[in-house]
């Protein structure tokens, strides 16, 4: 059964590049999000586990994070 992560952007960043990776998957989700529509709705079908979230600007500023699910 798959599950939706669900991004909040709090300001207009423009159009950005959203990486969802697991270690030994690598990358299972990447998409352009435009944060102006202030919510993303990333799919989900993995295992528990830790992964991890990148945001890329097209400024070529980086966030990212670990996710525990």
């Amino acid at each position: 059964m798959g599950e939706t992560i669900m991004v909040s952007f709090i300001s207009d960043l423009g159009n950005v590049s959203v990486v969802l990776s697991e270690a030994s998957e690598g990358t299972i989700y990447q998409a352009i999000v435009d944060s102006s529509d202030i919510l993303a709705a990333i799919p989900f079908s993995g295992n528990a586990g830790n992964y991890t979230i990148t945001f890329n600007l097209s400024s070529g500023v980086r966030y990212s994070g670990v996710l525990v699910i």
